[in-house]
């Protein structure tokens, strides 16, 4: 389980670093911290809608019989 957590920070904080690079200069403080967990949450929704979409249309003939 230690690997998978490890793993889990370690590409969390590469994606982290990268929105940080590509937010422009003028945000600071605070609002810079609130746009990027903004984004991630973002990011997270959008991800689970298309799998639950992917999912949902890939199944559908096997739910209904």
């Amino acid at each position: 389980y230690q690997t998978f957590f490890a793993i889990g920070i370690f590409y969390g904080d590469k994606i982290y670093a990268l929105i940080l690079q590509n937010i422009p200069s003028t945000i600071e403080g605070s609002a810079l911290y609130q746009l990027v967990f903004t984004l991630i949450s973002g990011l997270i929704v959008l991800t689970m809608l298309s799998i639950f979409v992917g999912f949902n249309n890939k199944n559908r003939e096997f739910i209904e019989s």
